[in-house]
C-alpha cells in the first residue's frame, strides 16, 4: 500500500508539472493567449498541488490508522454519524453494521472522517505528524515553502488571486512566477519522501 500511495502522489505531482510546462509552451508558442491566461495555468497547478498534498496526508493516515491512540479515536465518529451533538452511541446506531467486521467498520469510519478532513495550514500538518508518531522536526526544512504554497492556494481559491485592500475598487491580480511554482512542486516532492520514509 505504501508504494501505491507514493505512485498516486507522484502521478498527481506530474499533473502540476505538466501544467507548468503548458504555461511555458503558451508563452513560447503562437502568441494566441496573453500571459495572464498562462499565469492562470500556474494558479491551477498550485490548487492541484494542494489537493495532492491533502490526498497524500489522507492516504498516509489510512495506512497508519493502527497507530491512532485512544484519545485520537475520540475525534472520529462512527460511520454514518457526524458531530451534530450526539453524545452517545446506542446499539441502534451499530445494528445496521452487524454484517461488517469491527476492522472494516473502523476503516470505513476513518474513510468517512477523512473525506471531510482538510489541511489548510502548517499547524494541521504538524498535528498530522504528531498523531501518526512522525517526528515533525523532520519537515522543518520544508515548512517555509509549504506555508507559502498553502497561503497562495488560499488566495487563488478564495480571492481569485487578487490582492484585497480597502482602497481598491478593482483589486489587483497578484503576479505569479513559473520558477516559484516549480519550487513548490520540488519542495512538496521532498516533503513526501520524508513522510513516506518515516511511516
Amino acid at each position: 500500500m505504501k508504494e501505491s500511495i507514493q505512485n498516486t502522489f507522484i502521478a498527481n505531482l506530474q499533473r502540476s508539472r505538466d501544467l507548468t510546462h503548458l504555461h511555458l509552451s503558451l508563452l513560447t508558442g503562437q502568441g494566441q493567449y496573453s500571459s495572464i491566461y498562462s499565469e492562470d495555468i500556474l494558479r491551477a497547478a498550485i490548487v492541484l498541488l494542494h489537493a495532492s498534498l491533502e490526498e497524500l496526508l489522507r492516504s498516509i493516515y489510512k495506512y497508519k490508522y493502527s497507530c491512532i491512540t485512544e484519545d485520537q479515536w475520540k475525534n472520529i465518529c462512527l460511520l454514518g454519524l457526524n458531530k451534530t451533538g450526539q453524545t452517545k452511541i446506542t446499539l441502534a446506531d451499530i445494528i445496521k453494521y452487524k454484517e461488517k467486521t469491527v476492522e472494516s467498520l473502523l476503516k470505513e469510519s476513518i474513510d468517512d472522517y477523512l473525506s471531510r478532513k482538510t489541511y489548510n495550514n502548517i499547524q494541521d500538518i504538524v498535528e498530522f505528524c504528531k498523531e501518526l508518531g512522525i517526528n515533525s522536526t523532520l519537515i522543518d526544512g520544508n515548512k517555509t515553502l509549504l506555508i507559502e504554497m498553502i497561503e497562495r492556494r488560499h488566495k487563488i481559491a478564495h480571492n481569485a488571486d487578487r490582492e484585497i485592500s480597502r482602497d481598491a475598487t478593482t483589486p489587483d491580480l497578484l503576479t505569479i512566477e513559473y520558477s516559484r511554482v516549480v519550487l513548490y512542486i520540488d519542495n512538496l516532492e521532498n516533503f513526501s519522501r520524508i513522510l513516506l520514509d518515516n511511516i
